[in-house]
């Protein structure tokens, strides 16, 4: 998952330029924000969210968000009301599973020996009976708990002191062994459920490393990754780390999902990016999203549908893309802060927004105007879904007229409602919108501003933009705004 990030791309910032110049016009036009959850708190709170990164949803249309800073899982319904979050302590000491007082998950530092402490999670996966088993990077292991946040067990090489892969709960467990040996992880990161098994993608070794629900190694796969004798591209005993390069190979894999097919999908990450595919047992069928003109330049994440096509979370273009069961480019769409990916049973996309800053460190849900909320199918007997208006709007271009020191701001609205502009030093004014789309403000300088306007020929004036969709809650933003005038 993100963690690879820093690493393998220093220049993200340019690489996410260039793709958005050969992005084709009009890609993904259809799907766009629905609504936002989570938030940053330096205190961890209830409902709030510290570095977001793997999604899965339950059966009951949770949600749940592994939370890397902060040690813990968080749930949330489908509609983005906060349920729990669970983790070592969050609910105060001994308090493991919290509702309304949270707190980040407290960890034994160097290695969390206490059964259900979390270090670093970073990825999710729910299974056919509800439990949750997550990504436990810190400690390389894999932790194991109720939907409601009970721990059950957790595995990973030597995770149970004096040896033994499973640790239970009412037991102590320790951190696994950081090693290339089999059964072990070196750079735990996304994880998948395919029958009565998950995969596991170590990024530093090149290879997907199995085993049973239950936590019994069963075997790993990767490019040369047996140190014996037998299948180069399987190991069961004498495992190492797998090239990263040839046929068959992974460079730095990031996430793993089982499609509809039975095949074992494997996003990479490295010098190179793209999807790899392999039978249940490890064999090579094929790779895709390696090259073309919307080749993948950071795969992070992925989900599959029931269709067999493959959604991708590309960190680098900050998109999700989609790509058909035989590997064909389909369509994208921007996704800011793009890392942990899921999709729900109506099509549209929960994703993790990872980056720290304060509007982020939230869960988007994106699709289609009007795309309705779990649960699916819908009943026989057919309701009304309210689904909130987005009041989540942008910013567009500034246009001055220099001969009258005024100018036109675009601001694109995501539904119907009411726009209203402040600001000390400018004149109120107010736009009622009967639909999405651009709105243009004429905005006029009074006061201090003007006369500054006047003297100068230049001003800033500080605007205060609300929002208010029509049957949905207030937005505000803040902008500044520089006016100029021709003088003489």
């Amino acid at each position: 998952m993100l963690r690879s990030r820093s690493i393998r791309f220093p220049l993200l910032a340019l690489f996410a330029f260039c793709a958005a110049l050969l992005a084709p016009a009009g890609a993904g036009a259809a799907i766009g924000e629905l609504a936002s959850f989570g938030g940053f708190d330096p205190k961890a709170g209830a409902g709030k969210l510290r570095a977001p990164q793997g999604l899965a949803l339950g059966s009951e249309a949770e949600l749940y968000v592994a939370e890397e800073s902060s040690n813990r899982i968080s749930v949330f319904t489908a509609a983005g009301a906060f349920v729990r979050a669970f983790g070592r302590d969050v609910g105060g000491t001994g308090v493991n599973v919290c509702t309304t007082f949270c707190q980040e998950g407290t960890l034994d530092y160097p290695a969390s020996t206490t059964a259900g402490a979390m270090s670093q999670p970073v990825d999710l996966a729910v299974d056919g009976s509800g439990r949750v088993f997550v990504s436990d990077h810190g400690n390389a292991r894999v932790d194991v708990f109720t939907g409601t946040g009970s721990f059950l067990y957790a595995f990973g090489k030597d995770v149970k002191p004096g040896g033994g892969s499973r640790c239970d709960a009412g037991t102590e467990c320790k951190e696994g062994e950081f090693d290339e040996a089999a059964g072990a992880f070196r750079q735990l990161e996304g994880i998948g459920i395919g029958g009565a098994a998950l995969y596991a993608a170590d990024g530093e070794l090149n290879r997907v490393t199995v085993y049973s629900l239950e936590g019994t190694f069963l075997f790993a796969f990767g490019k040369n990754v047996n140190g014996g004798a037998g299948n180069p591209d399987v190991c069961t005993t004498s495992c190492q780390e797998g090239e990263d390069e040839g046929t068959g190979s992974l460079d730095y894999p990031t996430d793993v999902a089982v499609g509809p097919d039975g095949n074992v999908y494997v996003a990479y990450n490295g010098l190179t990016s793209g999807v790899a595919v392999f039978t249940t047992q490890g064999a090579f069928l094929r790779r895709f999203g390696d090259s073309g003109p919307q080749a993948l330049d950071g795969a992070s994440a992925l989900t599959l549908d029931a269709t067999g096509a493959a959604h991708v979370v590309d960190e680098v273009t900050e998109e999700v893309k989609t790509f058909s069961a035989t590997g064909t480019f389909v369509s994208g769409f921007a996704a800011e802060g793009a890392a942990g990916l899921a999709r729900d049973c109506r099509g549209a996309f929960f994703v993790s927004d990872y980056d720290g800053g304060l509007d982020s460190s939230k869960v988007r849900r994106y699709g289609e105007p009007g795309t309705a909320l779990p649960p699916c199918p819908p009943p026989a007997t057919p309701i009304l879904v309210t689904v909130t208006p987005s009041n989540i709007f942008k910013f567009g271009k500034l246009k001055l007229n220099k001969q009258k020191g005024t100018a036109t701001l675009v601001v694109k609205l995501p539904a119907p409602g009411k726009l209203t502009l402040k600001g000390n030093g400018l004149v109120r004014a107010t736009k009622n919108a009967q639909k999405a789309g651009d709105v243009k403000l004429t905005i006029k300088p009074k006061g201090k501003v003007k006369k500054k306007l006047n003297e100068l020929g230049k001003a800033v004036a500080k605007a205060r933009l609300t929002f208010t969709p029509t049957g949905g809650t207030a937005a505000t933003k803040q902008k500044s705004l520089t006016l100029k005038k021709a003088l003489g």
